[in-house]
């Protein structure tokens, strides 16, 4: 089977385990993109976080082109494949309306929607009206382990990073991005 991908590649490790996960199974993953939906008599589309084609610092002709790839898929018989991580953007530039309406748009493009957690299924399905017609599954976020390596102890994790044994610790794990309000809840922590 042919998965065609966007993004393929990632600083989130999520989309390399994905990828290595589907050709394990005997898929070829490669880029979305038009040649390739020409190129090939079936394929699949998948889409992780679609929002960065429509928000962001995205420009409008980029915007039309990722809606016009969707158009070539559906003209093509291509399934499209959401693979929903967030039930909104971290940050978007867009107004709200507009926004709403490229998910709206998406959603006539989707023939089926895989969701990391069943509460954002849930408001999913409540935010956009939508209908049972798209086959929805719930797919459990993996883990890093196996990538991460070897394992550590408490007390060896304490040892490494400098810490006595004792204090309460609090660890935020994945990117430190000035959105995730990391410095508010360092200031809340240190507080209690």
């Amino acid at each position: 089977m042919i998965v065609l991908m966007a993004p393929i590649a990632s600083p989130n490790p999520f989309i390399e385990l994905f990828r290595s996960s589907l050709e394990d199974r005997g898929c070829s993953v490669q880029p979305f993109s038009v040649r390739r939906m020409v190129a090939n008599s079936e394929f699949v589309v998948i889409l992780h976080w679609p929002e960065h084609f429509f928000s962001g610092y995205v420009s409008i002709p980029s915007l039309v082109r990722f809606f016009l790839r969707l158009c070539v898929a559906k003209m093509f018989q291509g399934k499209v494949i959401w693979v929903v991580h967030n039930l909104e953007p971290h940050r978007s530039t867009l107004p709200e309306s507009l926004e709403r309406s490229c998910y709206k748009l998406l959603l006539h493009f989707v023939t089926g929607i895989v969701g990391l957690n069943r509460g954002t299924l849930g408001a999913l399905v409540k935010r956009y009206d939508i209908s049972s017609a798209i086959p929805f599954a719930y797919v459990r976020h993996g883990h890093y382990r196996d990538r991460l390596g070897g394992t550590l102890t408490k007390s060896d994790a304490r040892q490494s990073l400098g810490i006595e044994a004792g204090p309460f610790v609090v660890c935020h794990f994945g990117m430190v991005k000035r959105y995730k309000g990391i410095a508010n809840l360092m200031r809340h922590f240190s507080e209690l």
